[in-house]
């Protein structure tokens, strides 16, 4: 797993550049957004409580949109990464160009797993509750436990739907089935991989803290956050979501090479 990582920040490192520019265009926007909600909704008339039920009904569109671009990402840095990987050159225009070839494609995926990651997440909450209130502290922890693993291990099964997408222009819903093929087997290096991502994830929005101006009591409405936290989270966002991206983009090339032999030149022939 090493090896992996070390692959991963190399490609970063080579295009940094352009993956920058490219991850900047798809999370500034959404993150500079998702804090501006909060005055969109302070300035609407009525209670505070439809204020509220407002900002909340923004934050959700945002999102929504957040998902879209971020797989949008994807999209452009799985042609980055092969070109990498095969010794050739990207540029962030002909990143952007293979995103306008599978927009639609890459968004409907994203939402779609996203969708059902959520849904995966919440079918045992239940039993899970049922455990809880019967055997106490114990069955707590493995209710809560039962409530992630169906939509982890879903999420895990779909994480390369999109790089198939671009790569190899199948149809939307056999993008599931071949990511579920090839993910296969190697599932729980990908779980350590996104455990790594997560917690170096964590670990930098740390930097966010000695600007949140919230307390235990307030909301986005009563305590609008300030410009410093504003940009510090939206460089934590660039870098995360960038490193996201390209994680998954290598982990594909990585999978068709071990299952099928198929090496980086193959794969960015499809780019020619």
């Amino acid at each position: 797993m090493r090896r992996v990582i070390g692959q991963i920040f190399g490609t970063i490192r080579r295009n940094a550049g352009s993956f920058l520019l490219l991850s900047m265009l798809a999370t500034v926007p959404i993150a500079v957004l998702k804090f501006i909600t909060s005055d969109v909704a302070a300035a609407l008339p009525g209670s505070y409580f439809v204020r509220e039920v407002s900002h909340l009904a923004l934050v959700a569109v945002t999102d929504l949109v957040a998902i879209s671009t971020n797989f949008m990402l994807l999209a452009a840095l799985v042609r980055g990464t092969i070109a990498d990987l095969s010794g050739q050159s990207a540029s962030a225009d002909d990143c952007l160009q293979t995103v306008i070839k599978n927009c639609l494609a890459a968004v409907g995926l994203g939402i779609v797993t996203t969708i059902a990651t959520v849904a995966g997440m919440v079918l045992l909450i239940v039993p899970g509750m049922v455990l809880a209130a019967l055997s106490g502290a114990v069955a707590v922890w493995a209710g809560l436990s039962l409530l992630v693993v169906p939509g982890f291990i879903l999420a895990l099964a779909w994480s390369v739907a999109v790089p198939v997408r671009v790569v190899e222009q199948r149809s939307f819903f056999d993008c599931f089935r071949r990511s579920a093929e090839l993910t296969r087997g190697h599932r729980w290096v990908l779980f350590r991989l996104v455990g790594l991502w997560w917690l170096g994830a964590k670990v930098l929005g740390l930097a966010t803290v000695p600007f949140d101006n919230d307390d235990v009591f307030s909301t986005a409405l009563t305590h609008p956050p300030s410009t410093s936290y504003i940009l510090v989270s939206s460089f934590v966002a660039v870098i995360t979501s960038m490193i996201a991206a390209a994680g998954i983009a290598f982990v594909y090339c990585e999978l068709r090479l071990i299952k099928e032999n198929a090496g980086p030149q193959q794969l960015a022939a499809v780019f020619d």
